[in-house]
């Protein structure tokens, strides 16, 4: 196909470009405007690129590359619970976004994927990490405890307790500055919970040692 190696090693750079980012580089390179639409038609066809949303394609069939689509926008949810490793579960990638778009659950590259919508005044308190081929960013843990509890997740226990050994309290209770009572009550309820069973932990820690020592002498 005509214009298909120019194409391939110019685009695959990017995480993702737009129908008219194809458009303005197959003129320049000598296409004309009837063959645009064609050939995107034939390289969705053939496989050599996916469409993400409605005018924006990428070569790279890969989760990570999701959000882009949905900029200003970070993973968060169970798709920030899987980047910081504090679950066993895999989730469904999941996209927090300020954009005047409908939440709801869409195909991409044949997966559900998640989006939910965030009002402005909330959407803050993500980072940029690495990830196989491109920078991403994501909830980091205190945003990503809070969204929880907004958006009503309920995860393992194992997965709050996780993120409580994990979270740095300055951070936690500046953020929760911008939420309502309901929000804040019960993201300090499930660390008073997370306290609650570290003291009833201890005794018990406490005994075993003692009996473990009492072997040796």
């Amino acid at each position: 196909m005509k214009y298909k190696k120019t194409f391939v090693e110019f685009f695959s750079k990017f995480p993702l470009f737009s129908f008219n980012d194809a458009r303005l580089f197959l003129i320049k390179n000598g296409a004309s405007e009837i063959y645009v639409r064609k050939f995107i038609s034939l390289m969705i066809k053939s496989g050599a690129i996916y469409r993400l949303t409605k005018g924006k394609y990428t070569m790279h069939r890969n989760g990570d590359i999701i959000g882009f689509a949905f900029q200003p926008s970070y993973y968060g949810l169970g798709s920030a619970l899987n980047y910081h490793n504090v679950t066993e579960q895999q989730y469904n990638t999941t996209i927090i976004t300020p954009r005047n778009i409908r939440s709801g659950t869409r195909v991409i590259f044949g997966l559900n994927s998640v989006i939910y919508h965030i009002p402005k005044e909330l959407f803050f308190g993500y980072e940029r990490i690495k990830t196989s081929n491109f920078y991403v960013y994501t909830s980091d843990l205190e945003k990503t405890l809070i969204d929880m509890v907004y958006f009503k997740l309920v995860p393992e226990d194992y997965v709050y307790e996780n993120i409580a050994r994990k979270i740095e309290p300055h951070r936690l209770k500046d953020y929760l500055k911008s939420y309502k009572d309901p929000v804040k009550e019960e993201v300090y309820r499930i660390l008073q919970n997370y306290k609650n069973k570290q003291k009833r932990r201890l005794p018990a820690m406490l005994a075993s040692q003692a009996s473990q020592s009492s072997q040796f002498i």
